[in-house]
């Protein structure tokens, strides 16, 4: 039990980016920025919510973005990046 617990306490949880984003207004905004960080191959998943106006980045363990890099692929999608917030990687 005690080998299990340890496990469970030091297993690190993949890094989550939050990126709160200007300009997008339809289900279009969300699909094109969904392809272009599928693409990357750090990230295991993305979502878009609109109501929120967030893009959430799930990236694969040990991998990460730079926000830089987060930020230039925003703007070059057509949007502003109002905020980047990540959390995890424990």
């Amino acid at each position: 039990i005690i080998i299990l617990v340890t496990a469970m306490v030091f297993a690190k949880t993949p890094e989550k980016t939050v990126v709160k984003v200007h300009g997008m207004v339809c289900s279009f905004c969300a699909q094109g920025i969904e392809k272009k960080f599928k693409a990357r191959e750090e990230i295991s998943s993305v979502s878009v919510d609109l109501d929120t106006k967030t893009v959430d980045l799930q990236f694969k363990d040990g991998k990460s973005m730079g926000e830089d890099d987060i930020k230039k692929m925003i703007q070059a999608s057509g949007y502003d990046v109002v905020s980047i917030q990540k959390e995890g990687g424990k």
